[in-house]
């Protein structure tokens, strides 16, 4: 049987705040009403230029899958399933040591950072698309 190596242990501090936070953001997920999100806060950047941010939609849509609303959060922004999912992971690492021990051993890896830094890629695009779509739209209508 394979021995499997311990990750470095500079890596549980912050995985384990990155647990706490997604801890937090799914409690506050399911207290809010998901058409109105946290409707104090405002997007600089939509506020300054008129268009979307790649966020845009993300706290909403949060509170749209907390409350079983697949398609609206869907909608709201396509990025906001798989960062749920993330949350849960990360939150449940938290409290089920086999969970965290292997979330350990995965973020250690080189293929996380290969993961990561396509999902980034692809939700950058997106936020562009979106934008210039949006502008191109508002341009023409």
């Amino acid at each position: 049987m394979p021995k499997i190596l311990s990750p470095p242990r500079r890596f549980e501090r912050p995985f384990d705040l990155l647990g706490w936070c997604s801890l937090g953001v799914l409690l506050v997920s399911f207290w809010l009403e998901p058409q109105q999100g946290l409707s104090f806060l405002r997007c600089l950047f939509r506020d300054w230029t008129g268009w979307p941010c790649p966020a845009c939609g993300l706290t909403r849509a949060t509170a749209s899958l907390s409350h079983g609303l697949v398609s609206d959060a869907i909608a709201l922004n396509p990025f906001a399933l798989p960062l749920y999912l993330w949350f849960w992971w990360r939150a449940l690492g938290l409290f089920l040591p086999g969970l965290r021990q292997q979330c350990l051993q995965w973020c250690s890896q080189a293929t996380l950072r290969l993961w990561l830094a396509g999902f980034w890629g692809m939700w950058v695009v997106y936020g562009v698309v979106r934008t210039v779509l949006v502008a191109w739209t508002e341009r023409m209508g």
